[in-house]
């Protein structure tokens, strides 16, 4: 890992969008931090999920936080993706669903 960043809740405004200016300074400023010029990213992803999804400029945001971090791919989803995203980061093992028993890595 070259640089582990900050999270935040993704900021909306009163209008029920999200604020891009604050997401790119937001992201400008942990690309300083870890050292790294976005012109150097060649590979990536920006997924736009859940109530973020839900947002009428949410496509618009993916699109240019996309451009503006290297060359990444841009996507929106709904809740039903979030969840998978969040299931398939839990170190679930794929064959759960065939067993249906619970995988708890030890500690």
């Amino acid at each position: 890992m070259i640089y582990e960043g900050k999270i935040i809740h993704t900021p909306f405004l009163e209008d029920r969008t999200i604020d891009i200016n604050t997401l790119t300074a937001f992201f400008k400023k942990e690309y300083e931090h870890a050292g790294i010029d976005p012109a150097d990213i060649h590979t990536g992803a920006v997924i736009i999920t859940g109530e973020s999804a839900k947002r009428q400029n949410a496509p618009q945001i993916a699109e240019a936080l996309s451009k503006d971090a290297g060359k990444l791919v841009a996507a929106t989803a709904g809740p039903n993706f979030e969840s998978l995203l969040a299931a398939m980061g839990s170190g679930q093992p794929p064959d759960q669903k065939i067993t249906g028993r619970l995988y708890c890595p030890a500690t």
